[in-house]
């Protein structure tokens, strides 16, 4: 799932120091949100997945961050928006 990749990544460059903190301030839900989503399998709302979007590619251009963390940043912020675009779509196949 597109998420536990970000959150991975998030901790990876201290964006994040748990779960709680990564569903309320990169996600903007419950404290408990990224926790339900990975024990449900359900899939993140679309608002949610938007917003980790836009910080990854924030910090794709952050000066502080390695290269290869800014490269890693940009890739998981396509992904994330590729995401988005697939569930926004009318005819995609989760909607049917």
């Amino acid at each position: 799932m597109i998420v536990d990749d970000i959150y991975t990544f998030f901790r990876a460059v201290g964006a994040t120091s748990s779960h709680a903190q990564f569903s309320v301030q990169h996600m903007g839900h419950s404290r408990r949100y990224y926790d339900y989503l990975r024990c449900s399998r359900a899939q993140p709302n679309v608002r949610a997945v938007l917003r980790l979007a836009l910080t990854l590619l924030d910090m794709a251009l952050d000066s502080d961050l390695t290269p290869d963390q800014n490269r890693r940043a940009s890739g998981l912020g396509k992904r994330a928006f590729a995401y988005v675009i697939r569930r926004c779509r009318p005819n995609h196949p989760s909607k049917r």
